[in-house]
């Protein structure tokens, strides 16, 4: 008995750094998969893309080359505000992640227009986290959040006459992690306690 409570007990002590949470591994969307170029499905990846924006996806073999450099593959996409209603375009989460953020290409400042990119990150109703504003360039630039807390959506803002003069590329997230259930914090402590008496009564 003495010796099963200890193996348990080691057990637990050994789990309960990690209770908090089950971590998830990191997506990266190269978009590789969407095959001939067209509109982007209405859910790709865990997130909405119909929402609000005309995202569309290309490959680079094919058609829009220089300057929308894929950072990996052939596969980009592209986002454009309604011309009627040029709202920010925006991509909704399926459910809440860490958004790491993404690569950039495109014209950048170009034919006395500039065109870049600059995103608001949401958490339901609540703006939690603006990030820098990017120039795209040929050259594919990483566009970080550097925010460590959830969002379910982000709001693309770029001027309304940049309409595919912006590239996108390797979407990075972070699943939410998963919260491990109480009883092991229970069982763990259930066990400490149990040993006390144990060692008390002998």
């Amino acid at each position: 008995m003495k010796k099963i409570i200890i193996v348990t007990l080691s057990l637990c002590l050994g789990l309960l750094p990690f209770a908090g949470s089950a971590g998830a591994s990191t997506t990266v969307l190269t978009f590789e998969d969407l095959g001939v170029s067209g509109p982007m499905p209405e859910f790709y990846g865990g997130i909405d893309w119909r929402t609000v924006g005309n995202w569309s996806h290309y490959d680079h073999n094919n058609a829009f080359q220089w300057p929308y450099t894929p950072h990996s593959g052939s596969e980009i996409v592209f986002y454009g505000q309604d011309i009627i209603d040029p709202q920010p375009v925006q991509l909704r989460f399926e459910s809440p992640v860490r958004f790491d953020g993404a690569w950039f290409s495109g014209f950048g400042e170009f034919a006395s227009n500039m065109y870049t990119v600059q995103l608001d990150l949401y958490l339901g109703s609540t703006l939690v986290h603006s990030t820098d504003t990017l120039i795209p360039t040929p050259d594919p630039t990483f566009l970080a959040t550097n925010y460590g807390g959830l969002v379910d959506h982000v709001v693309f803002n770029s001027p309304t006459n940049a309409r595919n003069s912006i590239a996108m590329d390797d979407l990075t997230f972070d699943p939410a992690p998963v919260p491990v259930p109480a009883a092991l914090y229970l069982l763990g402590s259930g066990l400490i306690g149990l040993a006390g008496f144990k060692r008390k009564k002998g």
